[in-house]
């Protein structure tokens, strides 16, 4: 009886044929990778040691172009293995250049990592996608992913494309999916981290530009200092023409 027991309890024998296969895959993952790594590394440093007239031409060199496709076979291929899933986060980060693989990319996700806890490492770079559409992954996430992580990063992304998709506010229907998206997230996913920032921190940031900074809307007031040195309030100049230059340098 023990033994029976001890076989009812034992999770099911994984063949070596399909140790092999995974080891396999992960080899051949391992090896395109350093060998991207290799090309790109070569890449830059023509790049930066190019001129400013040269370099227009060596960006479109850029390697990635020409090792996506290959990527994109070992997402194909291997679906069912940690090594797909790899190479689509790979395809993600790097493969954009190229929209025909991207747009395949996608379709690769919605068949097979819809429903994959893993998924939520891909969503954040859907935020800024163009030239094709992945609100409807998005929401295929939201609709049938079990995890938690996942969920509230895929609502998070889908509101942050809606307020881009609508950035004059005129739309208020897309103004309010993406403010109810926000309120579902700073709700239930709180504590959810996306990077190094919690997606409460990141959506409270959010609902506050829905909620005051759409065209139309009073300018909360700012204080500061003018060039010299003497403190202003914004509204001082209530009812007056004033352009703000906000800028940054990365």
């Amino acid at each position: 009886i023990l033994v029976l027991a001890g076989w009812a309890v034992s999770p099911p024998a994984v063949s070596a044929a399909a140790l092999n296969q995974q080891d396999d895959a992960d080899q051949q993952y391992t090896a395109l990778e350093r060998e991207y790594r290799a090309a790109y590394a070569s890449w830059q440093k023509r790049y930066q040691a190019a001129d400013q007239s040269e370099r227009p031409t060596l960006a479109r060199q850029n390697p990635a172009g020409r090792f996506a496709p290959r990527f994109l076979e070992l997402a194909r291929k291997h679906v069912d293995s940690p090594v797909g899933l790899k190479a689509v986060r790979w395809l993600f980060r790097f493969g954009r250049r190229d929209l025909k693989v991207t747009r395949q990319t996608v379709e690769i996700v919605k068949k097979n990592y819809v429903e994959q806890p893993g998924i939520s490492s891909l969503l954040p770079s859907l935020t800024y996608a163009f030239g094709y559409d992945p609100d409807p992954l998005l929401r295929a996430v939201i609709e049938r992913n079990p995890d938690r992580s996942a969920q509230g990063i895929a609502r998070y992304v889908l509101a942050r494309r809606l307020m881009r998709q609508n950035r004059k506010g005129t739309d208020k229907a897309t103004s309010n999916e993406a403010l109810k998206l926000m309120g579902r997230v700073r709700k239930d996913f709180a504590d959810v981290k996306l990077g190094t920032r919690t997606l409460a921190k990141l959506a409270g940031g959010a609902v506050f530009e829905l909620e005051n900074l759409q065209i139309g809307m009073t300018v909360p007031d700012i204080t500061g200092a003018d060039v010299d040195g003497a403190a202003f309030k914004l509204s001082d100049y209530r009812g007056k023409v004033v352009m703000i230059d906000f800028w940054g340098d990365w």
